[in-house]
């Protein structure tokens, strides 16, 4: 199992682009925790 850690803040512009890149590297089993630090977005 891999867990993946993705900190974001006020990044709406690109998360969609980040997560689209990201969730083909990871297996069934794997996990991505996205941490948003108070967005105004």
């Amino acid at each position: 199992m891999i867990s993946v850690c993705m900190a974001t803040c006020n990044g709406e512009r690109f998360i969609k682009e980040q997560i689209d890149s990201i969730l083909p590297q990871l297996s069934q089993d794997d996990e991505l925790i996205i941490s948003d630090d108070g967005s105004t977005d």
